[in-house]
């Protein structure tokens, strides 16, 4: 809950999010009890925002309502095709991850 409090205000100061490495992160899901990440992320890709938005979608999909979460992340990707993405921490092939492609 840190990390995404952390992301939110940097967010609503109107602070940079691009290429940043974030200070506070998520913890690592051992166990998950819902979709998650098929395959752990390197320990640069830990400290992007990618990862708190993929966490934030996970607690959303908990008490269901991620599919609003994740269409609008979905579609603000594809409102904006010309942002290279990676450099919020998006990996090649991260649509095919299950918890962003169920």
């Amino acid at each position: 809950m840190e990390a995404i409090s952390y992301l939110r205000n940097i967010v609503a100061h109107h602070s940079r999010v691009w290429s940043r490495n974030m200070v506070k992160r998520p913890m690592e899901i051992k166990k998950p009890k819902g979709t998650w990440l098929s395959r752990p992320l390197p320990e640069a890709g830990q400290k992007k925002p990618y990862f708190i938005i993929t966490a934030m979608l996970y607690l959303c999909n908990a008490i269901h309502t991620g599919e609003t979460y994740k269409q609008k992340i979905l579609a603000l990707i594809k409102k904006n095709p010309e942002i290279p993405i990676f450099r919020l921490g998006f990996l090649d092939h991260w649509e095919d991850e299950p918890i962003w492609c169920k």
